[in-house]
């Protein structure tokens, strides 16, 4: 399946076999963590694990932390709590997580939600 866009000969182009890691913007809203669909975290990592396969040794995914609410409406403990969700629901669907970007996460002392969402995924 490739998006409406794409000619009939984009599926010939792919270049995932060239790369040691492969890193997937999961960049949905904090409140869309969950699910198996695009915009959504988890849906992000899932559909690009599928698509790549066996092609690329490491498919990591992450959100885009300090964009990801531009209308403002999500409280900060809702932009928190989906910092945590998405560590596991990202590393859960795929081979791993990344963070974007950091500076978001230092600048709003973000970083203790990080650390409990890696507690959680790796179940300490």
């Amino acid at each position: 399946h490739f998006p409406e866009w794409s000619t009939p000969n984009y599926k010939n182009f792919g270049y995932a076999d060239h790369c040691d890691q492969m890193l997937i913007g999961a960049y949905a809203a904090p409140g869309d963590v969950y699910g198996d669909k695009e915009w959504t975290m988890e849906g992000f990592c899932k559909l690009a694990k599928e698509k790549i396969g066996d092609s690329c040794p490491i498919v990591c995914g992450g959100p885009d932390v300090g964009n990801w609410d531009s209308k403002n409406q999500y409280s900060q403990e809702e932009e928190n709590q989906a910092i945590v969700n998405s560590v596991k629901a990202c590393y859960d669907a795929c081979d791993g997580y990344f963070l974007f970007d950091m500076i978001h996460l230092k600048v709003a002392d973000q970083w203790k939600y990080v650390k409990e969402g890696i507690d959680k995924a790796l179940e300490k």
